[in-house]
């Protein structure tokens, strides 16, 4: 989707792993939170640069309503943007299961240590946490329970109207 509107793409995984790779990692649930804090704390530091020179960017991270909808409010306040967003769901206990199958995929950094978190992910998920953020602008839900069967070409589509291009 980056290549297909130009946009800068930053996800807090990337930015996660870079900190692990720089910074080491172990088999620590406290310093993999601590760099998951940090992350964000990058992911909102790219996303306020992009906006501060009038760029759009598209963020990607495990957003929590009720701590991301303000920081988003905050970055509005500042710049005037009009959000897009994507939202992925399933049942929670797929989700948890391809959470848990992710962290044993050996393409996943083992500092993530995603097998001791899905407790949290679970806890997560039983308070809600996870929803669209109430910022305004235009939400695109997605179902995500079957994955071979998604089709893009409406997100494409839908995304392409709001940014006023085509596809």
């Amino acid at each position: 989707m980056t290549e297909t509107f130009q946009l800068p793409f930053v996800h807090k995984d990337g930015i996660k792993e870079r900190l692990f790779d720089r910074l080491g990692w172990k088999d620590d649930r406290q310093w993999s939170k601590l760099l998951s804090l940090a992350s964000f704390d990058l992911l909102y530091y790219f996303i306020e640069a992009q906006l501060k020179g009038g760029c759009s960017i598209i963020a990607e991270a495990n957003f929590k309503a009720d701590i991301d909808t303000q920081q988003i409010l905050d970055l509005q306040a500042k710049f005037s943007f009009t959000p897009f967003q994507i939202f992925c769901y399933t049942d929670p206990e797929i989700l948890i299961r391809r959470f848990v199958e992710r962290g044993d995929s050996v393409e996943r950094h083992p500092g993530h240590i995603d097998q001791t978190m899905a407790a949290d992910i679970r806890a997560s998920l039983l308070k809600n946490e996870y929803r669209p953020l109430e910022v305004g602008g235009q939400i695109l839900e997605i179902d995500t329970t079957e994955l071979t069967c998604l089709d893009y070409t409406p997100v494409t589509a839908t995304l392409a109207r709001a940014l006023g291009q085509s596809t």
